[in-house]
């Protein structure tokens, strides 16, 4: 049996990363396999923990990175290495915006009909979200509100903040998960199709400040009513609360019944 065949899910391994995939991923080699692993960049040596072994492939977790030519920064959020979203928030923008230019060029060059214009630094590295989806789930605490963590999406974490959303999306998280929990809305379940609240989808206008709420759930709930009141009153920027009732397994936050549940649509 070679050295290959005697890896096992939870093996740390040192790897030389060469490459970055579509996704951000780092991409190296082991023994003839190829491996892929998010948060570890190219020109970047590091220890990784096998997590799954699909044919011809190493997919990994960052355990430390061993070797960098790059300076990292302390990520601005608390949950950075955890949830899903941001995946380079520990390198300086510069860096970042040159491995996303690499990207395009990389992956769309060929098939563009005119040159590529060099890319463009945002304005706003902060808060610039106009539209947020957050997770329902259930945890020891009772409802869980929050994103994905990486790769997971049977899986959420709570939220407390997010630096990328604008306010008050991190603080109607914080309120709705609260009002949820002392009002016993059971968060939808993906393996028995029980419970109520699926999604939390947050709009809001840059120019006015203004924003909306959409609750996505299997079905109407008088208690819905008096959690979008609660939630209008609360919060002076938000204009409405609307209902969105999705009952099928499919989990999606948009597509089904609509009800306005508190002010405007």
């Amino acid at each position: 049996m070679g050295e290959d065949m005697a890896l096992r899910k939870g093996d740390i391994i040192e790897v030389s990363f060469e490459a970055l995939s579509y996704k951000g991923y780092g991409i190296g080699a082991y023994d003839g396999r190829e491996v892929a692993v998010p948060g570890v960049l190219p020109g970047e040596r590091a220890k990784i923990e096998v997590l799954r072994r699909p044919r011809h492939r190493v997919v990994g977790r960052l355990v430390e990175v061993v070797e960098s030519p790059y300076r990292r920064v302390e990520p601005r959020c608390p949950h950075f290495g955890t949830c899903g979203g941001c995946l380079w928030q520990d390198l300086p923008y510069e860096v970042q915006l040159g491995l996303k230019e690499g990207l395009v060029r990389k992956y769309l060059g060929d098939h563009l009909d005119g040159p590529l214009l060099p890319i463009l630094p945002s304005p706003e590295l902060w808060g610039y979200r106009n539209k947020m989806e957050f997770s329902f789930d259930r945890g020891p605490e009772g409802v869980v509100l929050g994103l994905h963590p990486l790769g997971r999406y049977d899986a959420t974490f709570d939220l407390s903040e997010c630096p990328i959303s604008p306010p008050p999306f991190p603080e109607v998280v914080s309120f709705v998960r609260d009002i949820a929990r002392r009002a016993s809305l059971p968060p939808y379940d993906l393996r028995t199709h029980e419970g109520l609240l699926r999604f939390l989808v947050l709009r809001r206008s840059p120019k006015t400040g203004e924003a909306l709420v959409g609750i996505t759930s299997s079905r109407r709930e008088d208690k819905l009513l008096l959690l979008a009141r609660k939630l209008g009153e609360a919060f002076p920027e938000v204009r409405g609360v609307v209902g969105i009732f999705n009952p099928s397994p499919g989990q999606f936050a948009y597509g089904g019944e609509r009800e306005v549940l508190w002010g405007e649509e």
